[in-house]
């Protein structure tokens, strides 16, 4: 089987897998689900951006990438620190 017959084959592996998954609000047939807690909102990027990766790396949040409001890529890195709620930019050290 070719890479490609292969890739599709995961693809559809993983679509039949999450079909019978519930949705993280709880299950999808109408039966109550448990209390799923509570959200809150915490404070805000200081560059607002969207189609971006969020790690988790030492207990911190990291947001790398993404597009801006008018579309073009975002190269600010920002750290969320959860425990103080609180944002900082990450900028690299210039040395040498």
């Amino acid at each position: 089987m070719r890479t490609g017959g292969i890739l599709l084959l995961v693809a559809c592996v993983a679509m039949l897998a999450c079909a019978g998954s519930s949705s993280p609000g709880g299950p999808t047939d109408g039966t109550p689900a448990a209390d799923p807690g509570s959200w809150e909102i915490r404070s805000g990027l200081s560059v607002p951006r969207t189609e971006n990766s969020v790690p988790e790396l030492g207990g911190f949040l990291w947001v790398v990438g993404g597009c801006g409001a008018t579309g073009d890529p975002v190269t600010a890195v920002e750290r969320y620190d959860p425990a103080a709620d609180a944002w900082t930019r990450w900028r690299r050290s210039r040395k040498g």
